[in-house]
């Protein structure tokens, strides 16, 4: 099948790679690198695993999201973000969502409209 195509790409990434792009999939279709590194369980390697993902055709910068620190990505395709999100153990899924809401909060608390 087709996902079964899209989750062997993703199966022949590295393991941290593999988990940045899980925690990118929990974020949603598009997302925000300042949102993913406070949701990442390794910051320090977001950039380096952004760059892998692209040169997986993974995920892809969007055009005019502006520096780094702002930078914009999306999904290659959305059903390989919903392929990556539904073959996650849920106690995993979870907790990354557990993240993600406490990261939002972080983020865009003193703007409620970017949520």
């Amino acid at each position: 099948t087709i996902q079964a195509m899209l989750l062997a790409r993703v199966d022949r990434l590295p393991q941290e790679v593999r988990r940045l792009a899980q925690e990118a999939a929990v974020i949603g279709p598009r997302f925000d690198a300042t949102l993913l590194k406070a949701v990442t369980a390794d910051p320090g390697r977001l950039e380096a695993g952004c760059e892998l993902l692209c040169d997986a055709e993974i995920i892809e910068e969007v055009a005019g999201s502006g520096s780094v620190s702002s930078q914009s990505y999306r999904f290659t395709q959305t059903l390989l973000q919903d392929v990556i999100y539904q073959n996650m153990l849920l106690k995993r899924r979870t907790e990354i969502h557990g993240r993600v809401g406490a990261a939002l909060e972080q983020v865009c608390g003193d703007k409620p409209e970017r949520l």
